[in-house]
């Protein structure tokens, strides 16, 4: 019987310290969202700034804007997403390759002075931020619910 006790005290205690793929998902989730709405401003921001840079100003800038959502993208994909959140989280990802080729060819068009091609790929941001926007937005409340 002591043998049954230690082993039952044994597992609470591993059971205890080990965290749940949902309670991992709910504390890594919300700074990777705080990550995703800053960046979100810095585009925008970036946008309404675009007329006023040069090319290779403008090229560097959204790079840039490409790389830090290209680091958000690996961090989502590095979780373990609980099953409640499966859909919602491959809705979020979606946006986020769309939008991160929209960023790298603002970078692109601009690196070759092409502002016809610019401008297009400046609209792409625009509408595939706001997906993005939206699908965060969505998968935050439900990380909350969880």
């Amino acid at each position: 019987m002591p043998r049954f006790l230690s082993a039952l005290l044994v597992a609470l205690a591993l059971s205890a310290c080990s965290e749940s793929a949902d309670d991992k998902y709910r504390d890594e989730f919300p700074s990777i969202d705080r990550d995703l709405a800053v960046l979100a401003g810095d585009v925008a921001q970036g946008l309404r700034r675009a007329g006023g840079s040069d090319d290779p100003a403008l090229a560097s800038e959204f790079r840039g804007y490409a790389r830090r959502l290209g680091d958000l993208e690996g961090r989502l994909e590095d979780l373990e997403v609980p099953d409640p959140l499966t859909r919602d989280h491959e809705q979020l990802l979606a946006p986020i390759a769309a939008l991160h080729s929209a960023l790298a060819d603002v970078a692109g068009a601009a690196q070759r002075g092409d502002p016809a091609a610019a401008r297009e790929a400046a609209i792409r941001v625009v509408r595939e931020g706001e997906r993005l926007d939206e699908a965060r937005r969505r998968l935050a409340r439900a990380v909350r619910e969880l």
